[in-house]
């Protein structure tokens, strides 16, 4: 991990930037957080917008990097918070979770002794477009149900059933 910083950081100041290995939304006092990655995190960071104009505490985080796992910087980032709802863009069948991101997310936060409710949510397969106000819903059942309860299995959103 550390040539990935010392590569990153020498990145930064070479073509100045302030990228980071997890990219923070208002976190400061998040009590919910939506983990993204890829071209969804405008939306993420709209649907964050609007649960902060209702009273929700939410917050978001991008991942940047997948391997090696930013671990340290993702406890760091929500330690305190009521859960992580991960929102992946692939679906790992068989898994006790089925997002691939969220199963490396509760096992990071797992492995450092955080108890933090991970729920696993796959939306966008086929490259179906995930809208904000389908993160702004997944906001709201997030402040609106039990968090534990939610993390036993995975959500999909934005998929269509097929009727044989």
């Amino acid at each position: 991990m550390s040539v990935i910083k010392e590569v990153h950081d020498e990145f930064n100041k070479t073509f100045g930037r302030n990228y980071r290995l997890i990219e923070e939304y208002r976190l400061e006092d998040a009590d919910y957080v939506v983990l993204a990655y890829g071209g969804i995190w405008g939306n993420v960071k709209k649907a964050v917008d609007a649960a902060r104009r209702i009273g929700i505490g939410a917050g978001a985080l991008r991942l940047r990097l997948f391997r090696p796992f930013p671990t340290e910087e993702l406890v760091k980032a929500v330690e305190g918070v009521k859960a992580v709802a991960v929102v992946d863009r692939a679906v790992s069948p068989g898994a006790p979770i089925e997002g691939p991101v969220a199963i490396e997310v509760a096992t990071a936060l797992k492995s450092r002794g955080l108890n933090t409710p991970v729920i696993s949510v796959v939306h966008g397969l086929g490259q179906r477009t995930v809208f904000s106000r389908d993160i702004a819903e997944l906001i709201r059942m997030l402040s609106t149900s039990e968090p534990m309860e939610m993390a036993r299995s995975t959500i999909y959103m934005g998929v269509r059933e097929y009727g044989g």
